[in-house]
């Protein structure tokens, strides 16, 4: 591991979240579409997702099935690769992919939604097929990518 990575590592651990380790963000991140590797997050960027993170550390919580982060950070080349929006929040590592095993995509949009209208965010959320998106970009919105 580079001194980036543990150093991204050790930030996200020092958040003291209950489910989700740095390792499991870094996992997010380094991704290949082709033949284009994504990359870590600019340092300036890394507080940008505390707060994804700690919705979806909370919606764990109340859901009580693991969920996977599938995708977090996107550098300019991958969100492209990967048919991600011009102002993909990803860019920002503003956004979260999740997925779970044990539950649709609807059922987690549901909940997360709650979330969001008891005030614990303002952002993004998309669901999709097999995955739900969600990103804290200080303005509600909402999508279907099914």
């Amino acid at each position: 591991m580079t001194t980036k990575e543990k150093e991204l590592t050790q930030y996200i651990d020092n958040l003291g979240l209950q489910y989700f380790s740095g390792k499991e963000v870094l996992n997010s991140i380094w991704r290949v579409r082709g033949d284009v590797k994504n990359t870590l997050p600019p340092k300036t960027k890394w507080k940008n997702i505390e707060q994804a993170l700690r919705v979806v550390d909370q919606l764990r919580g109340i859901v009580g099935v693991p969920i996977t982060i599938s995708s977090s950070y996107r550098s300019e080349k991958y969100n492209a690769v990967c048919g991600g929006a011009k102002f993909s929040q990803h860019k920002m590592f503003k956004a979260l992919d999740i997925q779970c095993k044990s539950l649709l995509p609807s059922v987690i949009h549901n909940r997360i939604t709650r979330l969001r209208n008891d005030g614990e965010f303002e952002g993004g959320l998309g669901i999709y097929r097999t995955f739900v998106h969600i990103d804290t970009r200080g303005a509600n919105a909402d999508w279907s990518g099914v």
